[in-house]
């Protein structure tokens, strides 16, 4: 075994709950300590894109629906939403082996002081079907960017959670991204105005 190798498998442990206790120094928990300073989004994701550029944000669907709205609110101050979609909660379930309902957001990060341009995604709103479930107002608005249907159902977590069923076809997904707006990326020396 060579000392990377074993880093990263004492880390693997500490993150399971199983490595060197708290207090004690180790080089997994430096290692774990060194992965979770350097988290994206505590360490200001926005400072990594230039104003103008893209970014495509892969998220369970508490991002957008969580009643707290802190981590939309803070994207919000520093980036337009483009669009989104919102994957079947059976996306990620042949390679991952997990059911969950996911988002792909798609962000493009405002220069200091330009106002904000994209879509209204910070509230929540109930959509009309049997279980009157609150979604993001974005979702509200634009319903086809839902791969299915949201519901109360049974999870592999719990029970009674919102979900969206459906299966995901390349159909689906071309139609959701056909949607999105065209000629979003910008050149710098481009003005810019509200997504189309």
């Amino acid at each position: 075994l060579t000392i990377p190798a074993i880093m990263l498998d004492e880390s693997f442990m500490s993150f399971l709950g199983v490595g060197v206790p708290a207090p004690l120094a180790s080089w997994g928990t430096l290692v774990s300590d060194a992965a979770q300073s350097i988290n994206p989004i505590r360490i200001y994701w926005w400072m990594l894109v230039f104003p103008g550029g893209m970014m495509a944000l892969i998220t369970s669907r508490y991002t957008m629906d969580k009643q707290d709205g802190t981590i939309r609110r803070h994207l919000d101050e520093h980036a337009d939403l483009l669009g989104a979609i919102r994957l079947p909660n059976t996306a990620f379930k042949g390679n991952a082996g997990t059911e969950v309902t996911t988002d792909i957001l798609f962000l493009r990060k405002r220069a200091p002081g330009d106002p904000p341009a994209g879509h209204a995604w910070r509230g929540l709103e109930v959509v009309d079907g049997p279980d009157g479930l609150a979604v993001n107002e974005y979702y509200a608005r634009h319903p086809e960017m839902m791969l299915g249907q949201m519901k109360l159902a049974g999870t592999m977590y719990r029970r009674d959670e919102p979900t969206l069923e459906g299966e995901l076809t390349p159909g689906l997904l071309r139609r959701a991204i056909e949607c999105l707006p065209q000629g979003a990326y910008i050149p710098r020396h481009e003005a810019r105005g509200p997504p189309p």
